[in-house]
C-alpha cells in the first residue's frame, strides 16, 4: 500500500511523517501477530479496533 504526505517541506515534516509511518506500520505488525497466534488469515477491524478473525475454514471447537 502506498502512503502520501504532503504537510510542506522541512526537517520537522520529514520527523513527523517518519512517526506516522513507524505507527502504522506498529500496528501491521501486532494485527499481523494477533492473527498468527490464533491461526487466523487475518483481523478485521472497525475504526481502529479488532472486532474478528478469518479463519480459511471452520473451527471445530468455536461456537456458533
Amino acid at each position: 500500500m502506498e502512503r502520501y504526505f504532503y504537510l510542506g517541506d522541512g526537517p520537522k515534516n520529514d520527523w513527523l511523517v517518519q512517526k506516522v509511518c513507524e505507527r502504522i506500520n506498529r500496528c501491521r505488525a501486532a494485527r499481523e501477530q494477533l492473527a498468527r497466534d490464533f491461526g487466523a488469515i487475518k483481523c478485521w477491524d472497525y475504526r481502529g479496533r479488532i472486532t474478528g478473525l478469518a479463519y480459511r475454514k471452520r473451527m471445530k471447537d468455536c461456537p456458533g
